[in-house]
């Protein structure tokens, strides 16, 4: 009966981290899990509303000087990583639906080892409380742009409101007028809210259940070298356990790289614009106090800082461990560090194998030597040197720009 339950609550799990993508982008019509995706009306608000933001944006600018430039940049690079990812949801829609069939069929072959689900169930159980503290997130910053303007009124009695759009030929300091711009600013937030934060959570149901796959491989391993080490044993069954670890460990390989492919490029127009929105929000409070710069810099950081430490759980799940094999990893291969699948494939008693069945260890090791890892468009790994870099990249700069600047 346990056993029961804990197949149930562990496919529970992994439908409901993609439940809750589809929840989000469904809401804007940008569903890239629906194998009917396609054009479809819901997709009229979220392209109309952002077509009106960019259109003021570049009205803005057109008649802005050097401090109102940076204060406007970060809703520019914002509304750029909006309509990137439009296109790439609507670009790409056949590899994202191909994803999460390969994760399907990756889980699928996983749960038919009753002892592997027991495995995954805690990396889902972090994928679940990531997505929801994406929402969380973004309902908290929700709250503060919209409720955050009235209460100030009631209290004060200034009507200030903190997004830089504004309704055509309508007073935003009459009553009015200014709840008309709240319920605007309301409808401009929807967008963000369903469209970032959907591919947010879709990057969570892709990327984290890795570490449940590698975590179940390594269960797997540790299966077959019981067997080996049995007084009577089973060649059959060793077979048949080496060649299922071999497939897993091909479809993963796979896996990431078709991931690999998706998502190079929507990640370097993500990170560019969270450094550029970074940069100007900074100078922006330091030059004018801008109330918005206290909103996007810390949504900047916490989605770049998302970003970067998603993506060190491929090179981290893919291969050594340094203090246990430095040896190996100095005789074989120097440049790879803390890749725990190589560590569980080395794991396996290869010398206790059948004869001839060795190769088969020696092959996956070679292959997840060369494992393919997310990148920002494959100009540096995304993981947390790269953030570290960025980081101090963006403190050089601000630092230069406020010395220069005076």
């Amino acid at each position: 009966m346990s056993n029961k339950v804990r197949e149930i609550s562990c496919q529970a799990k992994f439908n409901q981290i993609f439940a809750n993508v589809s929840r989000l982008l469904g809401v804007i019509g940008f569903d890239v899990l629906d194998p009917d995706f396609g054009p479809n009306w819901k997709m009229i608000y979220p392209c109309a509303i952002i077509f009106c933001a960019m259109l003021q944006i570049l009205y803005l600018l057109n008649r802005s000087d050097m401090v109102q430039f940076l204060v406007i940049v970060p809703y520019a690079m914002y509304e750029i990583k909006l309509v990137d990812i439009m296109v790439q949801c609507v670009a790409k829609s056949g590899m994202f639906q191909s994803l999460k069939a390969r994760s399907d069929e990756i889980f699928e072959l996983l749960c038919e080892n009753p002892t592997n689900k027991q495995v995954m169930d805690k990396d889902l159980k972090v994928a679940i409380f990531l997505q929801k503290f994406i929402f969380g997130w973004n309902v908290q910053t929700s709250v503060l742009m919209i409720p955050g303007p009235v209460l100030v009124w009631l209290v004060s009695g200034k009507m200030i409101l903190f997004f830089l759009y504004r309704l055509p030929i309508i007073d935003d300091q009459s009553a009015a007028g200014f709840l008309l711009n709240l319920i605007y600013h309301a409808a401009i937030l929807l967008i963000p809210f369903c469209n970032s934060g959907g591919i947010d959570s879709l990057l969570v149901a892709l990327i984290v259940p890795i570490s449940a796959f590698i975590n179940a491989i390594a269960n797997e391993v540790f299966e077959i070298n019981e067997l080996l080490e049995t007084d009577r044993r089973d060649e059959l069954a060793i077979k048949t356990k080496l060649n299922r670890i071999a497939r897993l460990h091909q479809l993963l390989l796979e896996y990431v790289s078709l991931l690999e492919d998706t998502f190079n490029g929507m990640a370097l127009v993500r990170i560019g614009t969270i450094v550029l929105g970074t940069i100007s929000a900074i100078i922006t409070f330091f030059e004018t106090g801008d109330p918005m710069t206290f909103v996007f810099i810390p949504v900047l950081f916490v989605q770049l800082s998302q970003c970067c430490l998603l993506g060190t759980i491929i090179p981290v799940k893919v291969a050594f461990d340094t203090f246990k094999f430095t040896k190996y990893r100095q005789n074989v291969c120097p440049s790879l560090q803390n890749e725990e699948l190589i560590e569980h494939l080395y794991d396996i008693k290869w010398y206790l194998l059948p004869e001839g069945h060795a190769k088969h260890v020696s092959l996956m090791l070679h292959q997840a030597q060369n494992a393919p890892t997310l990148t920002i468009g494959k100009y540096a790994p995304l993981n947390v040197e790269s953030y570290e870099q960025i980081l101090n990249s963006i403190y050089s700069f601000v630092t230069f720009l406020i010395t220069f600047t005076g």
